[in-house]
């Protein structure tokens, strides 16, 4: 497993095996911050294409260091989303279970 913050977050999640109705309750709302944030990062990655393709006089983004270091930005953004919909969806289920 990567150590990254989106897999420790998972860890922790995992690890703490939280019952109260309240906390799983919030947790279940981490699955549409991780919507929101899938919205806006796939809006900024559309934006910065259309930079980069129409950019011809200050070469803004056209550095391989400087491209890769926003992929990677991504790929954590896209792993954080993963990491926040998991716990959203398994506090959901929680709860369910908990209702039974």
């Amino acid at each position: 497993m990567r150590n990254n913050p989106s897999s420790i977050l998972i860890d922790i999640w995992q690890r703490a095996n939280i019952q109260d109705k309240e906390l799983l309750a919030r947790a279940t709302n981490l699955s549409d911050f991780a919507e929101m944030i899938a919205t806006h990062s796939a809006s900024l990655a559309s934006a910065v294409g259309c930079l980069i393709s129409d950019d011809d006089k200050t070469g803004v983004l056209r550095d391989p260091a400087e491209i890769s270091t926003m992929l990677f930005h991504f790929a954590d953004q896209f792993e954080m989303i993963k990491a926040l919909s998991f716990i959203g969806g398994e506090a959901d289920y929680k709860l369910h279970v908990q209702k039974k």
